[in-house]
């Protein structure tokens, strides 16, 4: 009966470290997720920020080559 005891705690622990690294890998997963979706954020902000600088650009040449 103690043996059968110990090997049900034993059990317990492994059930309890197991359940806390999967839960570790999942908070890694969702947290690996929410920093790629921040950087798709900014790829996408610094791209339409790089399109209107050129554009801008763009328009102060041409207003440059038509006031000659």
């Amino acid at each position: 009966q103690e043996a059968d005891r110990a090997t049900y705690e034993r059990r317990a622990v492994a059930v309890e470290r197991e359940r806390t690294i999967a839960e570790n890998e999942l908070a890694s997963q969702i947290e690996l997720a929410r920093r790629e979706e921040q950087l798709v954020d900014q790829r996408g902000t610094n791209a339409r920020r790089e399109a209107e600088e050129k554009a801008a650009a763009d328009g102060v040449r041409t207003e440059a080559e038509a006031s000659r």
